[in-house]
């Protein structure tokens, strides 16, 4: 066996191996949703589907899907929720959209609705449908523009987003947009779902790849947010504690995309959400102090 030179060591060749750095995300979905939260969600699609309020079914379907919370179709569980449930709310979504129902109302509108309606079709084997009116959709944006209404190019740009597309936004109005979001702790009054709508404002703006980030503070307003949410051992009406799971699985889903390291639009719309549990330390590592005598 040869003998060591030290002579003969390059240093340029030596590659130093970077420990990996354990990095616990603000919210994590599989770590944080309980098994209550979940079952409390699929009721609310229950209801929801009686009701037939199948806007708002879609609505659950979609950010369910996106936290990874799945639905049992087989009709065996307690709350019955049979293929056949969603296949009639895919038939009156569609029908509602080819009547021109649904087109002028700006919250249900466009190439969001489009995504909604995917995010039930595939649940159900239907192929992805296409949102034909992104043009209409981008007027809308360029209209608030001219009259500085930044939360209405925030929504429709967003729709447009989750719909598949590409919004077109100025760069004045996004850089107005991250002013306001980061305003939001400050200009939306105290109580009432204060901290629903700062959230809404900061995942909003991740989906449009704006460059806001929630400091540690607005993470622990999120927390208290949800956890105000959570269901009670004080017996609460129904009609309460559908509104409260509602609103928890709307705060988890602001919660989930804005702690998701990347966000993917799939074919026909919707969101998947890129979340890792491990994150490479990216900084050099600090060499010893040399001292000098």
């Amino acid at each position: 066996m040869p003998k060591f030179n030290p002579d003969n060591l390059n240093i340029h060749e030596l590659a130093i191996e970077e420990p990996e750095k354990q990095v616990e995300l603000p919210f994590d979905p599989e770590r944080d949703i309980t098994d209550r939260d979940r079952e409390n969600w699929r009721k609310l699609v229950r209801t929801k589907i009686n009701s037939k309020n199948f806007i708002e079914t879609a609505k659950c379907i979609s950010k369910m899907n996106a936290l990874g919370v799945e639905l049992d179709l087989s009709g065996k569980d307690v709350l019955g929720l049979r293929k056949e449930d969603l296949v009639k709310a895919y038939d009156d979504l569609t029908d509602s959209f080819e009547n021109g129902n649904v087109i002028n109302a700006s919250t249900d509108a466009g190439a969001q609705f489009i995504s909604l309606i995917n995010s039930v079709g595939r649940l159900i084997g239907k192929k992805d449908i296409k949102h034909p009116f992104p043009d209409s959709m981008q007027k809308k944006i360029d209209e608030n523009s001219k009259y500085g209404y930044l939360d209405g190019i925030m929504l429709i740009a967003e729709e447009m987003k989750e719909g598949g597309y590409e919004p077109q936004i100025s760069d004045k109005d996004k850089q107005a947009i991250v002013e306001l979001v980061q305003s939001l702790e400050e200009s939306v009054p105290d109580g009432g779902d204060k901290r629903l709508i700062v959230a809404g404002g900061f995942a909003m703006a991740k989906v449009l790849g704006l460059p806001v980030k929630p400091s540690e503070a607005n993470w622990d307003e999120f927390k208290k947010g949800a956890e105000s949410y959570k269901p009670t051992e004080v017996n609460l009406s129904k009609i309460s504690s559908d509104r409260n799971s509602d609103k928890l699985l709307e705060m988890y889903y602001n919660m989930a995309i804005i702690s998701a390291d990347g966000i993917k639009i799939p074919d026909g719309g919707g969101i998947e959400l890129v979340h890792r549990k491990k994150i490479l330390q990216t900084e050099a590592p600090q060499m010893p102090e040399q001292k000098q005598f």
